[in-house]
């Protein structure tokens, strides 16, 4: 969008899931993001929970997945990046997860625990920057496993769905494959003799 600054936000540094804000260079408001977080815990002795198990607890209290951010798990509770108007609801009414009691209770966002992510340096060339060559070489799988991945919409591009095995991928970029993690494209560091496009990814796992 020419002309637009943009700017995005997830609740914490590192966020996955996002708000995304355009506005004009001339635009001096601050931006209300209307998020909060909410932090239900439980008895650890009846039962190890996991982040499926969050999931379908919101869902069953017939949220929709765009008014939740990430959800982070911690042994005794789990912390989730919600919409502020939904503070009030979730509150009263999330009282189970997978059978097993729980306190939900509002928190700053300041107070959210992230994941400490694992990443790998992954160097290499590819003939383009074609998300399946990229992304085939990230992610260390054969090209028509990429592809196949791309058609079944499992392949998102800086959180949206990918266009296609033959979008073109530029520094900066984040690739992101339903079950293998995330891809940054974090350098591209110039052209071999063949003509190749060297680059360094971040694989986040």
């Amino acid at each position: 969008f020419p002309g637009l600054e943009v700017e995005e936000n997830g609740g914490y540094h590192g966020a996955e899931r996002i708000k995304i804000a355009f506005f004009r260079p001339e635009f001096a408001g601050k931006i209300d993001w209307n998020l909060s977080a909410v932090e239900a815990s439980w008895d650890p002795r009846f039962r190890l929970l996991g982040h499926r198990d969050v999931l379908g607890s919101l869902m069953g209290l017939g949220l929709e997945r765009e008014v939740f951010g990430d959800v982070l798990m911690q042994p005794t509770c789990a912390q989730v990046v919600v919409d502020r108007a939904i503070v009030p609801y979730l509150l009263q009414n999330w009282q189970k997860i997978a059978m097993v009691n729980v306190t939900p209770r509002e928190i700053p966002l300041t107070d959210l625990v992230p994941k400490i992510e694992k990443v790998k340096e992954v160097r290499t060339t590819v003939a383009s920057l074609r998300l399946d060559a990229i992304g085939a070489a990230g992610y260390g799988m054969s090209r028509a496993k990429m592809v196949a991945a791309i058609s079944a919409e499992k392949v998102q591009v800086n959180w949206q769905r990918a266009k296609g095995p033959a979008q073109i991928v530029a520094q900066g970029d984040v690739i992101s494959v339903r079950g293998r993690g995330r891809l940054v494209v974090a350098e591209i560091t110039g052209t071999s003799r063949k003509g190749r496009t060297g680059l360094r990814l971040e694989r986040y796992q």
